[in-house]
């Protein structure tokens, strides 16, 4: 994120207008040199989506809407976001 502000809702909400896409969280991640990074965790609205297609078209859909510096540079594609809740850093909001 390089110092810069971004609003997970912000993200979460461009990931949700994608028409695959049913539920999705956005959570800051430390890096290994104590850099703050985006993780997008992202759960398919179909369930047998091809996940190498998926990896191609969604990031381009996202980044065609987000400026570069608020695309998460990491997206996890989960089957269930129900053990998700338990976790407090992560909240659900599409």
């Amino acid at each position: 994120m390089s110092g810069q502000w971004v609003y997970p809702l912000e993200v979460e909400l461009c990931f949700a207008e994608h028409p695959d896409v049913r539920e999705c969280a956005v959570l800051a991640v430390e890096l290994a040199d104590r850099r703050m990074s985006l993780k997008a965790v992202v759960l398919m609205g179909i369930d047998d989506f091809d996940a190498a297609a998926t990896t191609r078209t969604l990031p381009d859909f996202v980044k065609a809407k987000l400026l570069p510096y608020k695309y998460p540079r990491e997206v996890q594609f989960v089957r269930d976001l129900s053990g998700a809740c338990e976790d407090p850093a992560i909240r659900l909001s599409c």
